[in-house]
């Protein structure tokens, strides 16, 4: 049996590629995707798996509107500069599914956020990281 994606800010960067990496395996399909276009009607379709990189008002909205259709699907998002209010709404959805928030999922941010205590441990040195 096939995991159901929904995927929202599909139109965006990390929406395409996530797009075209779904297309690639068997075990998923796409079973609903919404841009900022698409998001004055209703979600009508079921997924086990909603993922999220769009912005934060368009999440805000489809928060609600998954809230008031009383569909639940584990949450993936990777939308970042959350509002208060946004997160309050994430919060609470969070009381409903499953809810992973990062709002950056590369490995070069995760392995430099690894060295953070290790770097803060050696005294009497200055650090200056720089992406390239």
């Amino acid at each position: 049996m096939k995991t159901k994606i929904f995927l929202s800010g599909a139109s965006g960067r990390m929406g395409i590629q996530i797009q075209s990496l779904l297309e690639q395996h068997q075990d998923f399909s796409l079973s609903e995707i919404l841009d900022r276009d698409s998001l004055l009607r209703p979600v009508v379709k079921q997924a086990d798996v909603w993922i999220d990189f769009s912005h934060d008002d368009f999440l805000f909205s489809l928060l609600e509107k998954m809230q008031k259709e009383k569909k639940f699907p584990a949450l993936l998002s990777g939308t970042t500069n959350l509002s208060e209010k946004t997160n309050l709404e994430l919060r609470k959805y969070a009381t409903m599914a499953p809810v992973l928030w990062t709002p950056n999922t590369s490995l070069g941010v995760s392995v430099v956020e690894s060295l953070f205590p290790l770097l803060a441990s050696l005294k009497d040195y200055h650090w200056s990281l720089q992406e390239t």
